[in-house]
């Protein structure tokens, strides 16, 4: 097995190595959020924290741009960005999109903090596809709004 990065190469892992490259593959503080869709909301969990969105279900976290990714962390906070209830293909037609990309028009960001979490305002009107994604500067005009 070859590891390679910026710098690095790796041809052997011995087990010390694997079990320590695995306890480092999380921030410290970062736990997963669970996105759940019911019939009249959505909810995030973290932590035991629950909060109910104000989108219309079903509910699905964004990603960054085809990444693997759906936060981005600005020093101790993840912020998340969730979309609403996939619009209708009639609604969508002024955008290269398929049915398949999921898209909304609605949006929630979701800011996550050793302390709490804080829920934005919904941001209608938008186009949002989760599973395309969307660029870091969406995240970070979240962080420059007041919540």
């Amino acid at each position: 097995m070859v590891l390679e990065g910026p710098g690095m190469k790796l041809s052997r892992i011995s087990p010390f190595m694997l079990i320590f490259l695995t306890g480092c593959s999380s921030t410290a503080g970062e736990v997963k959020p669970e996105l759940s869709s019911g019939e009249e909301f959505c909810t995030l969990a973290i932590a035991g924290d629950k909060k109910i969105l104000n989108l219309t279900p079903p509910c699905e976290l964004v990603l960054i741009n085809h990444l693997e990714v759906d936060y981005y962390r600005y020093g101790e906070k993840n912020v998340y960005l969730v979309a609403g209830k996939p619009a209708a293909m009639a609604e969508l037609k002024k955008w290269p999109v398929i049915a398949e990309d999921l898209c909304s028009l609605e949006m929630q960001a979701v800011i996550v903090s050793d302390k709490n979490i804080a829920l934005s305002t919904v941001t209608t009107g938008a186009l949002v596809c989760p599973k395309k994604g969307l660029d870091e500067i969406f995240y970070r005009s979240v962080m420059r709004k007041k919540i």
